[in-house]
């Protein structure tokens, strides 16, 4: 190829990327029971957003891309009181895999 023209240009785009992720199925991370690093530090994803660039002029192309992803914290769960001094039963399961770790009941609380 002897000549190869172009004219110059440059495009920026920029993409709030929520919702597709979202319609594709991604949803846990959107919600109050996503699951981080830190279960101290209840965080759920706000929003994606996505920004590319391309230049191309007569030195050559230059092209860009970035995604941020905006972090917000989950409201703490409502607190609520809770006594059982009554006859009950009890169950200590793993939250992860469902496992039944410990089943029993309390016919008098009362007693020690």
């Amino acid at each position: 190829m002897e000549n190869f023209w172009v004219p110059k240009f440059k495009i920026a785009h920029d993409f709030e990327a929520s919702e597709v992720l979202q319609d594709a199925g991604l949803n846990l991370p959107f919600t109050d029971q996503a699951e981080f690093d830190d279960p101290g530090l209840r965080l759920k994803v706000s929003k994606v957003v996505h920004k590319s660039c391309i230049e191309v002029d007569e030195e050559g192309t230059e092209a860009a891309a970035v995604s941020v992803i905006i972090m917000q914290q989950c409201m703490p769960p409502r607190r609520v009181n809770f006594v059982a001094d009554y006859p009950s039963m009890f169950v200590v399961r793993d939250d992860r895999s469902g496992m039944v770790l410990f089943m029993g009941h309390v016919v008098n609380p009362l007693l020690e």
